[in-house]
C-alpha cells in the first residue's frame, strides 16, 4: 500500500474522530458548533494535505522547481527605467538651480 495513502487515511479518519469527539460533548463544556462540521473537516484535511506534501518536498533529493512569475520580471524592468528616468530628471533640475 502507498505510504502517502496510508499518511491521507490515517490523517482523514483522525480528523473525522476529533469532529466527532467534539460533537459529543455536554452541552456546558461544549464550544463547537454542529452546523459547521463539514467545513471544519475539509479544512483540517487541506491543512494536513499541505503540510504532508510539505515535508515531503524538504526530504525529497530532487530540487524544487518554482516557476518564475512573467509579470513580474516586467515590473522589475519598469521600475528600472522609472529610477533612470527619475534620476535624469533631478539632475535636469539641478542644472537650472
Amino acid at each position: 500500500m502507498n505510504n502517502k495513502f496510508t499518511v491521507y487515511a490515517g490523517g482523514i479518519v483522525g480528523i473525522i474522530l476529533l469532529t466527532f469527539l467534539l460533537s459529543v460533548m455536554p452541552d456546558s463544556f461544549n464550544f463547537f458548533r454542529e452546523e459547521k462540521s463539514a467545513m471544519f473537516v475539509f479544512t483540517l484535511i487541506v491543512i494536513m494535505i499541505m503540510l504532508y506534501e510539505v515535508k515531503l518536498a524538504k526530504s525529497s533529493s530532487e530540487p524544487t522547481f518554482l516557476r518564475t512569475i512573467p509579470g513580474l520580471k516586467a515590473v522589475e524592468e519598469l521600475l528600472e527605467d522609472l529610477r533612470k528616468w527619475v534620476d535624469q530628471f533631478f539632475m535636469f533640475q539641478e542644472l537650472w538651480i
